[in-house]
C-alpha cells in the first residue's frame, strides 16, 4: 500500500482564509495594471504579461472594461464583477453559513444567477435591451456571490474526504 510521505492538513478555517486571501489576490493582480501604469505611467513587461495571462480566460475589450488611472483592467467588466462577487460571497459567508440548514442553499439559486448572467447576454444579441456597465455588474455579482454558497462548501467537503482518504491510505 503506498503511503503519503507528506501529511498536510488544513482545518476549515485555515481553508476558509487562504480562499479569501487567494482570490483577493487575483482581483489585485487584476487590476495591477492600472497601478503599475499609475506608477510607471506606461505599460511594462509585467503589465502586459498579466494581460497574456488573462487573454485565454477573458476578451479584455477596452471599451467593456473598468479603468482605473487611464488604464483598463486586466479583464473586462463582467468578469471582474464576477470575481468580486465570488470576494463578498466569501467575506460574507460566515454569516449567511448560520442560515442554511445543510451545507449548500437550494440549487435554484445558483441556476437563476445563471439565467441573470445569460438573459443579460441574450438580450443584447438578439437586440432586445442592449446591456450596459451596470446590467454587467450587477449581474456579475451576483453570480459570483451566489457561486460563493457552494464553492466553500464544496471546498469543505474536499478537505474532509482528502483526510478521511489519506487516513484509510496510510493506516
Amino acid at each position: 500500500m503506498f503511503k503519503f510521505p507528506i501529511t498536510i492538513f488544513i482545518s476549515d478555517k485555515s481553508l476558509y482564509r487562504l480562499l479569501l486571501f487567494l482570490i483577493f489576490f487575483w482581483i489585485l493582480v487584476i487590476i495591477s495594471p492600472s497601478i503599475i501604469f499609475l506608477i510607471f505611467k506606461r505599460d511594462t513587461t509585467i503589465s502586459l504579461f498579466i494581460f497574456k495571462l488573462f487573454s485565454p480566460i477573458c476578451h479584455q475589450i477596452e471599451s467593456r472594461s473598468f479603468c482605473l488611472f487611464g488604464k483598463q483592467f486586466a479583464v473586462c467588466v463582467r468578469c471582474f464583477s464576477v470575481y468580486s462577487g465570488l470576494f463578498i460571497g466569501v467575506v460574507f459567508y460566515p454569516v449567511f453559513r448560520m442560515y442554511f440548514k445543510q451545507n449548500t442553499p437550494n440549487l435554484i439559486y445558483l441556476l437563476i444567477s445563471i439565467l441573470l448572467l445569460l438573459l443579460d447576454l441574450l438580450m443584447n444579441i438578439f437586440k432586445i435591451i442592449e446591456n450596459s456597465f451596470i446590467t454587467k455588474t450587477i449581474t456579475g455579482i451576483i453570480f459570483g456571490f451566489v457561486l460563493s454558497l457552494y464553492l466553500i462548501p464544496g471546498l469543505f467537503f474536499l478537505n474532509k474526504e482528502l483526510k478521511i482518504f489519506h487516513k484509510k491510505n496510510n493506516e
